[in-house]
């Protein structure tokens, strides 16, 4: 015996409340392929009376459209919000790859050499702690940057 595909008893279900109080038949054929209709047909294996929902009330098809117009602005709403994360989250990307290059700069700059960084004046050959500092205070800031754009890139922020 064949399987009835789920699909029809949907659409016979869909159908139900325009076929009113009428009697359906669900037949198996000889080949084995269901039918429904409003008489058996003589050479059907099978036969058996469906029984069908009665037509919906004014009121319940009204409280279905509301159900249903309910449905879609959840779901509009949904897309709405669904598109603010996604602004929020390439907003966040840029923010952070801005950070970056930032803090590229800042490592940059800490590491130009000014005359008040040698010891001793300017071509003393030693350089002052104070440089030192200045560089690896950028380049920690460089670091955190660029674990907070991962981050970010990965969804975690």
């Amino acid at each position: 015996m064949k399987i009835v595909p789920v699909w029809s008893g949907i659409l016979l279900l869909g159908l139900a409340p325009l076929a009113g109080a009428e009697t359906v038949y669900r037949s198996v054929g000889e080949d084995g392929q269901v039918i429904f209709s409003d008489t058996p047909p003589s050479d059907a294996k099978s036969s058996e009376t469906v029984n069908l929902l009665p037509p919906l009330s004014e009121e319940r098809r009204k409280e279905a459209e509301a159900r249903q117009q309910k449905l879609i602005e959840l779901v509009g709403q949904e897309k709405e919000q669904q598109a603010e994360e996604e602004t929020t989250a390439e907003d966040k990307l840029a923010e952070a790859k801005q950070a970056v290059e930032d803090a590229r700069k800042g490592v940059d700059q800490a590491k130009a050499i000014r005359p008040d960084d040698w010891w001793m004046g300017v071509g003393s050959g030693q350089l002052l702690p104070k440089y030192q500092e200045r560089v690896r205070q950028a380049e920690q800031k460089l670091e955190a940057a660029e674990r907070n754009l991962r981050l970010v890139r990965s969804g975690q922020r």
